[in-house]
């Protein structure tokens, strides 16, 4: 991400931004891999280190169904970079998430609305 100074140029325009895309899930470990950079902590290549995060799972929209259905097909994030680029388009992607819960001010879990 890049500060842009509101002084300098106060309205955004989306169609200006002509910068590479990254997508959330990729910006997220990414920056934490260039925080482990900065500190010399060696986490190999940034695949590498993606190989690491072996709860990181996904799924491929084409084999949706068969994962539905068995619970077979995740892979890990890292199998869909190549050490440079992503290879599946975003809307390949299914990205399975850690089970969470809501919980109520005094940390009790939320049950029904």
């Amino acid at each position: 991400m890049q500060f842009r100074d509101p002084k300098e140029k106060p309205v955004y325009v989306a169609a200006d931004d002509k910068g590479k895309v990254i997508l959330p899930k990729f910006f997220r470990r990414w920056s934490i891999y260039q925080l482990y950079l900065l500190a010399e902590i060696n986490r190999g290549t940034f695949k590498e280190y993606l190989e690491m995060q072996k709860d990181e799972q996904l799924i491929l929209r084409s084999d949706f169904n068969q994962y539905r259905m068995n619970q077979k097909g995740a892979m890990p994030l890292s199998r869909i970079f190549d050490g440079k680029n992503v290879t599946v388009q975003p809307e390949d992607m299914i990205f399975i998430e850690k089970p969470s819960s809501l919980l109520d001010e005094k940390g009790n879990e939320i049950q029904s609305f």
